[in-house]
């Protein structure tokens, strides 16, 4: 099965909060749900975990984001 991939423009240039970019990639499906996945330690980028809640993902960033064991995306912050 084909990797979903998503270019997500940021607001500025901080980035856009991990959460955010979560539930728009597809992988959970809101806000507060990507938020308790992080807090769980079950969303990965490039296979490391995430688990700051305010962590802000880089325009520029890109890479493979999972939540939980089966959901993958493959994401550009442009």
């Amino acid at each position: 099965e084909a990797m979903p991939e998503f270019e997500l423009e940021a607001p500025g240039p901080e980035g856009i909060p991990i959460a955010n970019l979560i539930k728009l990639a597809g992988l959970a499906p809101t806000t507060t749900a990507a938020r308790g996945m992080l807090k769980q330690g079950a969303v990965r980028l490039d296979g490391n975990a995430v688990t700051d809640q305010r962590y802000m993902v880089k325009p520029g960033v890109s890479g493979v984001f999972q939540a939980g064991k089966k959901k993958f995306a493959r994401v550009v912050v442009k």
